[in-house]
């Protein structure tokens, strides 16, 4: 069974959420979710989304800047223009 490809640009975004110093645009394509998310300087995700981490299973490519993520751990990793980031929930 072949399935017909389906192009949609995240300029015409399923949903987009304005965030204080962001905004996330979401798109869904044969059931897997995809979000292009950007991020003012100072933007942290404990500060502007929420105290917990983040619980969703994703992927990310930064395209510019620099972005570090602090595991539940305490460990933190540091990612830059053209990193590719996985974060896993346990």
């Amino acid at each position: 069974m072949t399935q017909t490809p389906h192009v949609q640009s995240l300029d015409a975004a399923d949903e987009s959420r304005v965030l204080e110093l962001g905004r996330v645009d979401l798109i869904e394509l044969g059931g897997l979710a995809f979000d292009r998310a950007t991020f003012e300087p100072g933007w942290r995700w404990s500060d502007h989304v929420s105290s917990a981490s983040c619980e969703e299973r994703h992927l990310g490519y930064l395209i510019s800047g620099c972005m570090r993520f602090r595991m539940r751990d305490g460990t933190e990793h540091d990612a830059r223009a053209g990193d590719v980031q996985i974060a896993a929930v346990e």
